[in-house]
């Protein structure tokens, strides 16, 4: 038995496995009730957080009767942030990037200082807290101490790379900690330049061997998520294939540096949470407040990668799914999030100015798919001056 989440009077709507059908959804419209409060625009990622706090400021409802679409991951951090200061926790059950985790940071400065050995790789990797915190407990080095020398010495030198730090620290008194810091990093370094992975490995287990893991600690059961990932990574390096095709050095650890950064890592949910859903999962969330932010072109809904070889005309050809398909999916999917609440709810589609870089943002389409009368009114709201 297939299910399909619709009224029988649209059966002809949706091929036999419920799949919406592309001709008699292309021209298909939905009525948003009280479009005018439902349907708004926000400028920045920041003010769109913003603005879903202020609608959920109105409502009044708890935690478990509100459901949050973030079908653009850059939106994430600025919902999260507006939610937290309010007092109310977000859970993302797509987890978090590992690129924007420190022990990543940690991975690319050190092979920074392997490949390249410019000034900006040495200064990021002594910045780093879990480096700093080593040179603590194995040379006695006050954070402060290092991070003011580095300070001065790049003030008064303009150092290029640590050639020419290492040479004029020689015998310079005033950078006694700066010299010490920066002679132990590249001895704990230099012997990992023809190994890369045993080098990282070996590298990473001296700059952590100094650090314990609280049971009860976020941050630590984070730290732990990573480097169980950073481990496994290094891991399939070495047994995979990878080691056949003879990739120079800094060629094979930016290839675990770009591995790493695709990665997510999962986050243990504490307490009562408002999760931050992306555009297919919001299809079985039953919260009676419905608030989805990023509704742009791109993202809803989201645009096949072009390809030369097969545009969306052959793939309509082929039977493969194409833009159009993308296009009668989502606005069925639209469509039903409303019809769902009409009732004993509400449905609130926010859309973006501009992105987290600033770059201008169209609307989406599927916010046009309206009554011709209602048009007119529904373009100068999209296309106008953000409500902040």
């Amino acid at each position: 038995h297939v299910l399909v989440h619709s009224p029988e009077s649209m059966a002809e709507c949706f091929d036999q496995w419920g799949r919406p059908l592309r001709d008699l959804w292309r021209d298909a419209v939905f009525d948003a009730p009280d479009a005018l409060e439902n349907i708004r625009l926000a400028g920045t990622p920041a003010e769109q957080g913003r603005l879903v706090l202020s609608i959920l400021a109105r409502e009044h409802h708890g935690p478990l009767d509100i459901a949050i679409g973030v079908p653009d991951d850059d939106i994430i951090p600025f919902v999260a942030a507006e939610m937290r200061a309010a007092g109310l926790l977000t859970y993302d059950p797509d987890g978090k990037p590992v690129a924007e985790h420190p022990l990543c940071a940690l991975v690319e400065h050190y092979c920074g200082l392997i490949d390249d050995g410019s000034y900006a790789s040495v200064a990021a990797l002594l910045r780093q807290p879990d480096v700093l915190e080593y040179l603590r407990h194995a040379l006695g080095l006050r954070t402060h101490e290092v991070l003011t020398e580095l300070d001065e010495f790049q003030n008064l030198h303009l150092p290029a790379n640590v050639r020419t730090m290492r040479g004029r620290l020689a015998g310079d008194s005033d950078f006694g900690a700066l010299s010490a810091a920066l002679g132990r990093l590249q001895a704990d370094a230099v012997d990992s330049r023809s190994e890369p992975v045993a080098g990282l490995r070996d590298f990473l287990r001296t700059v952590f061997t100094h650090r314990q893991l609280a049971p009860n600690s976020q941050t630590d059961a984070d730290f732990a998520a990573v480097a169980q990932l950073v481990t496994d990574a290094l891991d399939h390096t070495e047994d995979s294939c990878v080691p056949s095709l003879d990739l120079a050095p800094s060629e094979l650890r930016s290839l675990i540096v770009d591995h790493l950064r695709s990665l997510r890592y999962d986050v243990v949910r504490q307490g009562t949470t408002v999760d931050l859903e992306g555009w297919l999962e919001l299809h079985w969330n039953d919260a009676p407040l419905l608030v989805v932010t990023g509704m742009n072109e791109g993202k809803v809904p989201e645009s096949l990668a072009s390809d030369p070889f097969l545009p969306n005309s052959l793939r309509r050809t082929l039977g493969l799914r194409s833009d159009e398909d993308r296009y009668a999916r989502d606005l069925y999917l639209m469509r039903a999030m409303v019809e769902s609440r009409r009732s004993g709810g509400r449905t609130c589609f926010i859309c973006g100015k501009t992105g987290a870089s600033g770059d201008p943002l169209k609307p989406s389409r599927l916010l046009f798919a309206c009554h011709d009368a209602d048009l007119p009114t529904r373009a100068r709201t999209l296309f106008g001056t953000p409500e902040s």
